[in-house]
């Protein structure tokens, strides 16, 4: 039993092209399993405590404005006008969007255990 079913949209004479999927709820491990959908991606997170799926739901909504915050946050604000030098060596500091989502992780991860 697979996972996932794709469901076929004719496209023309034997063409298909996969215009969803579903979930087949049989083929999950056994737990508590947490599904979040949007436009392009589907994200599951399994084994989740009941106690902390809220926490984990709110997070994983909340994403997108936890890292633009944390970016925001960890932008430099120059009090006077940067030189050329500066302003190179201050773009090879400045934290990326890949290390925000690094923080992201790790503090979801603190809050919400796996396994415990």
């Amino acid at each position: 039993m697979t996972l996932f079913t794709r469901h076929p949209l004719p496209s023309g004479r034997h063409r298909y092209t996969a215009w969803g999927e579903d979930t087949d709820p049989r083929a999950l491990p056994h737990g508590f399993h947490l599904v979040y959908v949007a436009p392009g991606c589907t994200s599951t997170v399994y084994r989740v405590d009941p106690d902390r799926a809220g926490f984990l739901a709110a997070a994983r909504e909340g994403r997108d404005a936890v890292i633009a915050a944390i970016l925001d946050a960890t932008r430099y604000r120059a009090s006077a006008p940067l030189t050329p030098e500066q302003a190179r060596v201050l773009d090879g500091l400045v934290l990326s969007q890949e290390s925000a989502l690094g923080v992201w992780e790790a503090m979801v991860g603190a809050v919400v255990k796996p396994g415990t």
